[in-house]
């Protein structure tokens, strides 16, 4: 347990670093106003995303793992605390960009992103049998211009959010 929570927080801490400078700059863009659920949304999603299609081979079997593990409770509570200061610093971004959707909805949201991402970095194939070749799983940079319109639509139908709690 030990070691797989030092592999995962290693590489976590990178990201995190990348994540938060994305937003930092996305915050310094918007001037007084809060960052677009746009802007959020891709720099939450680009600096893992992009860290997949590197040179190094590392990256990819990272993601690779952390998408099997985060469907495993276990895997949860191992890594919250190298996970959930990224996920609250996004969480309070969105909020800031959303502040008529209901805590609820923004929560929730996350999770959708969180799972959107995940089928990004498992590249099963999947998709390229659905598709019959016209997506393919290893196109990280496809999945990404796909997934922040996809993501930013659901997150974004929250803003105005008349439905009871």
């Amino acid at each position: 347990e030990n070691l797989l929570r030092e592999v995962v927080a290693r590489r976590a801490k990178m990201v995190h670093d990348d994540r938060v400078r994305a937003l930092e700059e996305a915050r310094h863009e918007a001037g007084t106003s809060a960052p677009s659920v746009e802007a959020i949304v891709t720099a939450f999603l680009e600096p893992l995303l992009h860290r997949m299609t590197s040179e190094d081979p590392g990256w990819r079997y990272y993601c690779g793992l952390v998408a099997q593990l985060c469907m495993v409770p276990q895997f949860v509570e191992l890594t919250h605390s190298e996970l959930d200061p990224t996920a609250l610093h996004f969480i309070n971004a969105l909020r800031a960009a959303l502040p008529k959707a209901s805590p609820r909805s923004i929560y929730w949201g996350y999770m959708f992103l969180l799972g959107a991402m995940v089928q990004a970095m498992a590249p099963t194939g999947r998709i390229d049998i659905l598709s019959r070749g016209l997506c393919r799983s290893d196109d990280v940079e496809g999945a990404l211009r796909e997934m922040v319109p996809f993501v930013c639509g659901g997150l974004c139908s929250f803003a105005n959010d008349e439905r009871p709690l």
